[in-house]
């Protein structure tokens, strides 16, 4: 069995056309891999709040999985640190949901493993 430590996703949340709607943050995990996510984070690098929601997907489905990371609002120049870990399965992947576009760095890291 493989494993390999990963980024899985670097970036800002929300590019103008992906504004208040889920959108996935990285491909799906592929047949015969699972993903460990045990870092997120996520900072507001404005002078204003602004709210965003982190949910799981699968196939055409959204689901929340933090319910801490639902609508949460950073105020400015506020961190926002996730250290809990998910294990994503085949197909599945982390979304990103912005109320205001280019606002908020992020990156989400972990272990790739071999299913």
């Amino acid at each position: 069995m493989s494993v390999r430590f990963r980024v899985f996703a670097s970036g800002r949340l929300a590019e103008q056309n992906q504004v208040n709607r889920f959108y996935p943050l990285f491909d799906p995990v592929p047949v015969g891999k699972s993903y460990v996510v045990n870092a997120m984070r996520f900072v507001n690098t404005q002078p204003t709040p602004v709210s965003f929601s982190i949910a799981l997907g699968r196939g055409n489905s959204t689901f929340t999985i933090f319910p801490d990371m639902k609508d949460l609002t950073l105020g400015a120049c506020q961190c926002a640190i996730e250290d809990r870990e998910l294990t994503l399965g085949p197909g599945e992947v982390l979304q990103a949901r912005a109320e205001l576009p280019n606002l908020i760095d992020f990156v989400i890291s972990g272990i790739e493993r071999d299913a």
